[in-house]
């Protein structure tokens, strides 16, 4: 099972990234494409690969801070 759900994850990761590529302006997308990459960290760190976590974790907190620095007075960024 883990393989069909790497699998998954990772088709997931590649819409949302392409969407984040065509939308990224809109700060309700990346903050959208941040929560995304949250989850997939989790659910990837459960199945047992915490290298990969890491890094979806990494893209997360790299689309928060942009967010933050962008819009320093919306506190749902933070």
């Amino acid at each position: 099972m883990q393989p069909l759900r790497k699998e998954l994850l990772e088709k997931a990761l590649r819409y949302y990234q392409a969407f984040l590529d065509q939308r990224g302006d809109d700060p309700a997308v990346r903050a959208e494409g941040a929560a995304t990459h949250y989850r997939v960290a989790w659910i990837t760190q459960m199945i047992g690969s915490k290298a990969d976590a890491l890094a979806s974790y990494e893209r997360s907190l790299n689309l928060y801070e942009g967010l933050i620095r962008a819009h320093p007075g919306e506190t749902k960024y933070q």
